[in-house]
């Protein structure tokens, strides 16, 4: 997951429809693996209240 180029910038989301799976926790500790090798991480949380995502 390392960008060939240092002006790119990579996108990893964690979704699932479902509440209460673990999002948070799964998101929390890649941002944590991933920071210890020295990357730069920003982690928002969104929580989006529509039931049918697909059709976005």
């Amino acid at each position: 997951m390392v960008a060939k180029n240092s002006n790119q910038h990579q996108v990893l989301a964690v979704v699932n429809r479902k509440g209460g799976v673990g999002k948070t926790t799964t998101s929390i500790n890649l941002a944590h693996g991933l920071s210890r090798k020295l990357l730069r991480i920003v982690a928002p949380k969104a929580v989006h209240k529509i039931q049918d995502v697909e059709n976005l």
